[in-house]
Order: C-alpha cells, then sequence, then structure tokens
C-alpha cells in the first residue's frame, strides 16, 4: 500500500460506513485514484463492500517493532533535534547522534533533549555513548508509521 491507500483506510475505519461520494468530497482526491485504492483494501480484505458503502474488515497490523530513528550530525546539535523530534511521527524513539568532540553544547542543552524526549549520543570510530534515552512511545501518527511498515515490507521484497 502506498500512503494514499493508508489514508483511505484510516478514513474508513474512522467512518466506520462510508460512500466512494463521502471519501471524494472529503479528501478532494480524483474519484479513479480513491477507486484504485479502494479495490487494494478490498483484494487485501481491509474492507469490505455492499451497496456502495465502504466498511473495515480487518485492521492494519504492522510488522515493525521499537522502531528508532536516528539523526546524525557533525556540528548542528539544534537542526538534528529538529530533525530527530520529526522522526518521532513515525518511531517510537529518536536520537541525535553527534560526534564525541562535538557533543559537548548539546549535552549543556540536555533540557531541550528531554523536553522533546529525543535521544542523545556520542559517536567514536569504536563506540556510542547514549547520555539520554528516552522511553518508547507510540508514533505520534499511526499513519506515519503504517507508511514506514510499508515501506519496510516493499524494501524487504526487493532485496530478497
Amino acid at each position: 500500500m502506498d500512503y494514499f491507500d493508508i489514508l483511505v483506510l484510516d478514513f474508513i475505519l474512522r467512518q466506520q460506513e462510508v460512500t466512494l461520494e463521502v471519501i471524494a468530497l472529503t479528501t478532494r482526491s480524483p474519484k479513479l485514484k480513491i477507486r484504485n485504492s479502494l479495490s487494494k483494501l478490498l483484494q487485501d480484505d481491509f474492507i469490505s463492500s455492499y451497496d456502495n458503502l465502504y466498511k473495515p474488515f480487518k485492521p492494519y497490523q504492522n510488522i515493525l517493532t521499537g522502531t528508532v530513528a536516528i539523526e546524525a550530525k557533525l556540528y548542528s546539535w539544534k537542526r538534528a533535534l529538529i530533525q530527530a523530534y520529526r522522526y518521532k511521527w513515525f518511531s517510537e524513539q529518536s536520537f541525535v547522534f553527534l560526534p564525541e568532540e562535538n557533543i559537548a553544547p548539546a549535552e549543556r542543552n540536555l533540557n531541550m533533549f528531554k523536553k522533546f524526549e529525543v535521544g542523545l549520543a556520542s559517536v567514536t570510530k569504536n563506540s556510542i555513548k547514549v547520555i539520554y534515552a528516552p522511553k518508547p512511545s507510540n508514533p505520534i501518527s499511526s499513519t506515519m508509521h503504517a507508511v514506514l511498515n510499508e515501506h519496510v515490507l516493499k524494501w524487504s521484497q526487493i532485496i530478497r
């Protein structure tokens, strides 16, 4: 599934019963694009259809658990923190990795990492030292987590 398919499935799950016209009005997407997504969702048994109504059939199941995102930078801990926070939309933990020789400014601002629940670690040629590790939490967006899940599934099939 792609991002749009996941959005359509999420919409149907929230509505519990919906028509193609309501999906089109809400998403402002072309009906052909919606029909293609509905066809995929029907084929994969995520939804059922009767009398032009679409209902959820089974929930989406992520295969990924314990997702960790890492933003590595050479210097700019602030930019890294902003990016690592964005990763929380789809991951259960997010970290900033900086070279050990450049970690001091970030350590002095450890309160910012704690505030945003983003981990901090220093890296050398031979080791990683975790300075702060936040507790894992649910991704901010279950939709974005599902998109990550689908990308991993797609790439795992390509690599095989």
